[in-house]
């Protein structure tokens, strides 16, 4: 194969591989002074070498307008799809006199904004893995385990776990027991002591009529009124300690203050 050969069919091979040139579409309005829109697409399509080419059946239109101003000259171009959605614009402007020495910064701006059209979309970076954890399973507000009473798993009295209730109720039973056992084992006690004193002074001759023989006093007459009274009250002791014993402390059993937390609960 002959060297002409050889480069003709590099090139031809250089010319598939390269991508296929985007078709852009151009929209110009400008005073008859400035760059023409013929002009300004030969450059572009030399400055992206040949990758943009301008005809018909666009997928991107590029749009420009010059115009003059007070003190020079305004150009605004802006970058539409094919459904006419804005992709962008920008916007210069020049003090010169002469139209035409905005031409090589409308070359750039212009190119700037095709190439930012032509660069491929970023990849959307991966959705962020989402882990599950697991819950902490909820404590019932109220429970009852053996003789504790718990209220979002702390141990509570029973009078906190009635107020916590708001059976104010039992607090009252409860508190009216409390004071109904505490008296009556004070009384008792009471009683149960002065019955002793009482019975340890007659043992002692307490009360006794004395009477003096020869060389010696005897205790002639024991008081019966101090022993029925020692008597009466070690009785009356002992019965109101049994009596205050078999008092409940409590107005409610285990059983149903396991019933009162389930309905507390909002279990069956």
């Amino acid at each position: 194969m002959s060297l002409v050969g050889a480069a003709m069919v590099m090139q031809l091979l250089q010319q598939a591989a390269a991508p296929a040139p985007v078709v852009w579409g151009l929209t110009w309005v400008s005073p008859p002074d400035c760059i023409r829109p013929a002009d300004l697409a030969e450059r572009l399509e030399a400055a992206s070498d040949r990758r943009a080419v301008f005809g018909a059946n666009a997928a991107l239109r590029l749009e420009g307008r010059v115009a003059p101003e007070a003190s020079g000259w305004r150009a605004r171009l802006t970058l539409v799809d094919k459904q006419g959605t804005v992709m962008g614009n920008r916007e210069l402007q020049s003090e010169a006199s002469d139209c035409r020495a905005i031409d090589d910064r409308l070359e750039l701006v212009a190119g700037l904004l095709m190439e930012t059209a032509l660069k491929p979309a970023a990849p959307m970076p991966p959705a962020p893995e989402v882990v599950t954890v697991p819950r902490k399973p909820t404590l019932p507000a109220f429970e009852v385990y053996g003789e504790r009473h718990l209220y979002l798993g702390q141990q509570i009295g029973l009078e906190g776990f009635y107020r916590r209730l708001g059976r104010l109720d039992l607090v009252d039973d409860l508190q009216a027991r409390q004071v109904k056992r505490a008296v009556g084992f004070s009384l008792s006690g009471v009683a149960l002591a002065g019955g002793a004193v009482l019975l340890t002074g007659y043992a002692f001759g307490l009360g006794c009529t004395y009477a003096v023989s020869g060389a010696s006093i005897q205790c002639t007459e024991r008081p019966v009124g101090l022993a029925v009274a020692s008597v009466v009250l070690l009785v009356a002791g002992a019965v109101g300690l049994i009596a205050t014993s078999t008092v409940d402390p409590l107005p409610t059993t285990l059983v149903q203050d396991a019933a009162l937390a389930a309905a507390a609960n909002g279990r069956p």
